[in-house]
């Protein structure tokens, strides 16, 4: 196994950036370089790098085999017990960091890796940050993530169940609302892609429809946001009119941004004033 065959497994694997794979995989298994990869593009590889080729063309995400993924121009440590962090969910970020200046407290409902609320803190200096997860080893995970990006004293992580806990105080102290939650419908789950597959079913699944978080978050923990304070969640691509009816019922304003494909992704959520 070379990397010019590694490229050419990947292309056969249908990736749509072979030789980035490639490299991807060689330098967390090897420590080499990518200078490295293409200046050697002939020399044979360690049979780690077969074994993970295997893994990889049995639907193992490539970011699970490497336990790293790149979010934000930074890279963050992954595993099974967390989502791949997604470049569509950067506008998330984005639009977080329009306001964040407004109010330094940030809530990060179902935070996984926490690369949103990480995210936030790297641009921000000033900013700080509650993340809460139900999944204790994506905790570990987000924790990891804290010390790695430096900003351990700008975050506290709190476990629990967001849709059976009381977050009144937190939510209230924030000026700043984010979450990715799962929204992906329990009966659409087992048609997803293999590599999906992988990922954890508690981050994916949003009930019969999708929308249990949607409803809490909106029904429930929108109440008790401050009158300057923004809510931003990501959504899915079919699932914008319904936020938008339940932010109607529950006098709240929303405002739908697209993603990099054009997609609707991200609903800004605010108090009807």
């Amino acid at each position: 196994m070379t990397y010019l065959s590694l490229i050419k497994a990947f292309t056969e694997l249908g990736s749509s950036a072979p030789s980035h794979e490639a490299a991807e995989l060689i330098c967390a298994l090897t420590g080499k370089s990518r200078e490295w990869c293409i200046l050697n593009k002939d020399e044979e590889l360690p049979k780690s790098v077969d074994d993970a080729l295997q893994k990889r063309i049995s639907g193992i995400p490539l970011q699970y085999i490497t336990g790293e993924a790149w979010f934000f121009g930074n890279r963050f440590k992954v595993s099974p017990d967390c989502l791949i962090p997604q470049p569509d969910t950067e506008h998330l970020v984005m639009l977080a960091l329009k306001y964040v200046n407004n109010s330094s407290d940030i809530l990060d409902l179902c935070t996984g890796s926490g690369c949103i609320a990480i995210s936030i803190l790297k641009e921000n200096t000033t900013a700080k940050a509650q993340a809460v997860d139900i999944s204790i080893a994506a905790l570990d995970i987000a924790k990891t993530n804290a010390e790695l990006h430096g900003v351990t004293d700008r975050i506290q992580f709190l476990h629990t169940d967001v849709l059976n806990t009381d977050l009144q105080t937190l939510c209230a102290e924030a000026g700043i609302i984010v979450s990715n939650p799962p929204y992906i419908n329990t009966d659409v789950i087992p048609t997803l892609s293999a590599e999906v597959q992988h990922e954890p079913t508690i981050a994916l699944d949003g009930g019969a429809d999708g929308m249990i978080f949607y409803r809490h978050f909106l029904g429930e923990l929108a109440k008790y946001m401050r009158p300057d304070a923004v809510m931003l969640l990501e959504i899915g691509y079919d699932q914008a009119s319904r936020i938008d009816e339940l932010c109607q019922k529950h006098n709240l304003t929303c405002q739908f941004h697209k993603d990099f494909g054009g997609n609707i992704r991200v609903a800004e959520i605010r108090h009807n004033i």
